[in-house]
């Protein structure tokens, strides 16, 4: 698996490399990408990529052509373009059943630099309903692998979201049937479920365990240890799945890089529907198309990660001001452990002293350097 590949790419990389050696498939793109993402494709079977241009319904309708005469069709195309420009093509396909994987980059709010033609937050919330249609939302190099394999053999419509993140590997991942988790929280306080860029917004760093160790350490320090799931199966979504997952937790929530309609409303659902009493928080974008500015702008006014830290604190009642520092030491031995917070009276931190040696851990679990 190449790591240096950011999802988007290494999801392109794997079309390209079935397609060179399978003489049914066919790539359908928009605006020249033919020859940007798919060079060697291109280069070596010009018959078999076709770029349409701009000229979005007509896209689909050839995709839509070349699917229901027995091809097995990719079509790349900005999100907000298949969906906000196409879409009665777009239902039309899936009405047909039509054996086309609808390949959308730049989902969500991810390119609101270039305005508020480029964002496509209400994706989910527009084509979950729609017959025959499997919708995916990968969010790291393996989801990527394993929902883009599913393509070579599965004839039916699929959406894929193809979010632009550097995501690298996470070696500790549990595959559950359309959720992955990468984290497993030592309590039950709450469980948060995240999907495609969403699990990067938490910053913008190049490490997705370097994402998730700073949302950790931080809930942690407030006495909370969540486990983060990963739902990169939207539609069908596995009902039975994350009702075993959700069980366990008392508090649900949920993080996107989208507006209502998406995993929020999917998990209300259900939540209400099957009488659950979990205390539940989604947090995605508001909708507010009050501003424009760099890629990030919004991301970081709307989807912070320390406006996320002060929501989740809102919904479990933990504050900062809860701690106190304690001078109290016990030594066992030649080692001496000094609590330096307690949170309700269970030590939330605790420095360590062995052999002239001072480490801090977390909950006893997570050491921070």
């Amino acid at each position: 698996m190449n790591t240096q590949l950011n999802n988007r790419d290494y999801m392109y990389k794997l079309i390209e490399d079935k397609a060179l050696c399978d003489d049914n498939i066919y790539i359908v793109c928009s605006d020249g990408l033919d020859n940007i993402i798919f060079p060697e494709f291109k280069k070596q079977i010009p018959d078999r990529i076709i770029s349409c241009g701009i000229s979005e319904q007509n896209q689909i309708s050839v995709a839509t052509g070349l699917a229901l005469g027995g091809k097995r069709v990719y079509c790349v195309m900005l999100s907000t373009f298949m969906l906000h420009r196409a879409l009665d093509q777009f239902k039309m396909a899936c009405y047909s059943n039509a054996n086309i994987k609808f390949i959308a980059f730049d989902s969500g709010i991810e390119e609101m630099k270039a305005g508020y033609s480029h964002i496509a937050p209400d994706d989910f919330a527009i084509l979950k309903s729609t017959p025959n249609l499997k919708i995916y939302s990968p969010s790291t190099l393996n989801e990527v692998e394993k929902v883009v394999n599913k393509t070579f053999t599965e004839n039916y419509p699929v959406y894929i979201s193809a979010d632009r993140v550097d995501s690298g590997l996470k070696t500790t991942e549990i595959d559950k049937e359309g959720f992955t988790i990468w984290n497993e929280g030592m309590t039950n306080d709450c469980c948060i479920f995240v999907t495609g860029a969403s699990a990067h917004i938490l910053n913008r760093a190049r490490n997705i365990n370097s994402i998730f160790h700073k949302l950790i350490q931080k809930l942690c320090r407030l006495g909370v240890d969540p486990t983060i799931v990963s739902v990169y199966q939207i539609e069908p979504f596995n009902t039975k799945q994350f009702l075993d997952i959700a069980k366990k937790y008392s508090t649900i929530i949920t993080l996107e890089n989208r507006g209502a309609g998406g995993i929020s409303s999917i998990i209300a659902e259900i939540l209400a529907t099957n009488n659950l009493k979990n205390k539940f928080l989604p947090i995605y974008y508001d909708g507010n198309y009050d501003i424009v500015g760099s890629q990030n702008y919004v991301i970081e006014k709307y989807l912070t990660d320390n406006s996320i830290i002060e929501k989740i604190c809102k919904i479990l009642n933990k504050r900062k001001s809860i701690f106190f520092k304690t001078s109290g030491s016990n030594s066992y031995g030649l080692n001496t452990v000094k609590i330096k917070y307690k949170l309700l009276g269970i030590p939330m931190l605790k420095l360590v002293r062995k052999e002239g040696k001072v480490k801090k851990y977390i909950l006893g679990c997570i050491k921070v350097k």
